[in-house]
This record gives C-alpha cells, sequence and structure tokens, in this order.
C-alpha cells in the first residue's frame, strides 16, 4: 500500500465513518496498530478540521513494559499537542479474562467521550483482527450475524483499519519511525486468537490461500452489508414497542416472519437490553423462539443472561432482570 494516508481518507468517504469538524477519540493502546492510527489522525486535524482526544488504558499487568506503553502514548501525544485521558485498572488474578479488559476499555472510552462531547471513538481493528474474529466465531459456531466480523461502525465505534493489513501497518510505522509496543503476551497460544494468528492463519496463508487475510476481510465485509439489509427488513417487519428496560411484540407477527428475520429480530432486542452482543448464542435464540413459537396456550418464560422473556397470550415481553 503506497499511501496509507489516502487510502483511510477514501474509507472514511465510502463508510461515513466521521465528518469535517467532527471530534474524535482515539483509542491508544500503544501496540503498532493504535500508534500508526494516532499519526494518521493527527495529520487529518487540520486537513478535515476535527478536534482529536486520546485515551489510553493501563492494566498494569506487565509491569514496567505496562508503564513504558503508557510513557510512549504520553510522548507521543505531548508531541502531538493532543490531549490525553489515562486510567489505570488493575486487575490482579485475572490475566487471562480478554472479555473483562474489553468489556473496561470501552466503557472507560464512552466515558471520555461523553464527558469530552466527542463524535466517535476511533480503534484500530484491523483486516488481521477481522480475519481472526471470523475464524473464531466459525470454529465456536455462530450465525450469520457472527460471519460479518467487525463492522467499520457500531453505535459509537468507528474502525477506520478494517480493510488494512497488518503488514501494511508495520511498514507504515517503520517507514515514518513510530515508536511502538510489542506485547510479549501475543505469543502465548494459550489464549485462543493468539492460536488463530499465529497457528491456523500461517498455515492457511502457506496450505491454502496466500491471501487468506483478504479474503476473509473480503467475505466479512460482504456479509455486513447483507445482514445490514436484513436488520431493516427485521424492524420494518416485525415491529416492537422498546422501552428503557423493556421490549414488547406480537407473537402473532412475530409467527408471520420468515424465519431470518425472527432470528435477526431476536438478535437486535437482546443487544439493546443487554447493550452488547458478547453473550448472544445460537442457543439463545433457538430457546426463545422455541417459546414464543410454541401452540400450547400456557404462558411461557424464559430466562437468560441478565434478560427474561415471558409470553402470554399475543403479547411477548422481554426485560431485564
Amino acid at each position: 500500500m503506497k499511501n496509507l494516508l489516502k487510502f483511510v481518507q477514501n474509507i472514511n468517504a465510502q463508510e461515513h465513518l466521521w465528518s469535517r469538524g467532527d471530534s474524535l477519540l482515539i483509542g491508544v493502546s500503544g501496540g503498532a496498530d493504535s500508534m500508526c492510527l494516532l499519526n494518521l489522525m493527527a495529520q487529518l486535524t487540520k486537513k478535515e478540521n476535527l478536534m482529536l482526544v486520546v485515551a489510553h488504558v493501563n492494566y498494569g499487568l506487565r509491569g514496567e513494559a505496562s508503564d513504558a506503553d503508557e510513557n510512549n502514548v504520553r510522548a507521543t501525544c505531548e508531541a502531538y499537542h493532543l490531549p490525553l485521558h489515562v486510567k489505570m485498572i488493575k486487575n490482579e488474578g485475572l490475566e487471562g479474562s480478554e472479555a473483562l479488559w474489553r468489556k473496561q476499555r470501552y466503557a472507560y472510552f464512552e466515558e471520555v467521550r461523553r464527558t469530552q462531547k466527542a463524535d466517535h471513538i476511533v480503534v484500530a481493528h484491523n483486516a488481521n483482527d477481522q480475519a481472526e474474529t471470523l475464524l473464531l466465531h466459525l470454529l465456536r459456531g455462530t450465525s450469520l450475524n457472527g460471519l460479518q466480523g467487525m463492522r467499520h461502525r457500531r453505535s459509537a465505534v468507528i474502525r477506520p483499519f478494517l480493510k488494512v493489513q497488518r503488514k501494511d501497518i508495520l511498514r507504515y510505522c517503520e517507514d515514518h519511525h513510530i515508536t511502538f509496543a510489542e506485547d510479549k503476551t501475543n505469543s502465548d497460544n494459550s489464549f485462543t486468537r493468539n492460536h488463530i494468528r499465529n497457528e491456523l492463519l500461517p498455515f492457511l496463508q502457506k496450505g491454502f490461500n496466500r491471501e487468506i487475510i483478504k479474503t476473509l476481510s473480503v467475505t466479512a465485509d460482504q456479509v455486513s452489508v447483507d445482514y445490514n439489509y436484513l436488520e431493516e427488513m427485521a424492524r420494518k417487519y416485525l415491529p416492537a414497542e422498546f422501552c428503557e428496560v423493556t421490549v414488547a411484540f406480537s407473537a402473532k407477527r412475530y409467527c408471520s416472519c420468515h424465519r431470518a428475520l425472527q432470528r435477526v429480530r431476536l438478535h437486535q432486542i437482546i443487544v439493546y437490553l443487554q447493550k452488547d452482543d458478547i453473550n448472544v448464542t445460537s442457543r439463545n435464540i433457538a430457546e426463545l423462539h422455541k417459546a414464543i413459537a410454541s401452540i400450547k396456550n400456557k404462558h411461557q418464560n424464559v430466562k437468560m443472561r441478565g434478560l427474561k422473556m415471558q409470553r402470554k397470550g399475543d403479547t411477548v415481553k422481554f426485560t431485564t432482570k
């Protein structure tokens, strides 16, 4: 890739990730991906009249190395004249809890975004991350939703690097003398994602498809477009009453919809109430569908993580516990 900055600008033009004059929060870990992103976004501040603020989370899991990451991010922000917000989080005994780290990180990013009145949170997930995510979902079993991988935009979070491969990011860092941290835990294959990155993807590249990263990234992008259409149709043909902690709809209307729209609508409702889709499984969807579509006259009740679903007559109601 000859001009990464121009490529990112083109991605923004295609995906409408941010607008001229927006205020953006950049989530920076100190690794190559996020340091490259920070460099590029800093260049765009004058070109697109952007206001940038940076957030970094120091988990302290690697001792002095974690502090060195923070210091590098801090020094870079000072050089770019950008405000930096840092949060220290101690997770003693939770070294393997990646889901927890993610939840803590995004909660902090959202907190800073709101206090700083930023329009979007910009993160550095790239095409390699997308390929790893797709394979991870496939290995665990997934629906069409899981096959779309990560989206360029999800609520306030935007990902301008989703079509950029890690090799191009590393080349850019080398060419522009960008200092970044090498996380030694990335070589620990006890983490499933690391095992996919370090073993499975190289195996597929060598024996089956040299462009497997690009192939999987393109596949995820195409599935995402199709899934977006299904989401629109689900909202259109299965209207529901959304309140802060409840969602209600007609069982009869639900049963008249195509099975694909039923699954999509249930997924939308769970994500709305749980504020995340990490824990939504195909088994959850199947259990809920069975209760809603049941021909038995008695009331149907289903409980799952943080949610309760009850069908009384024609009314299906979801509530948070």
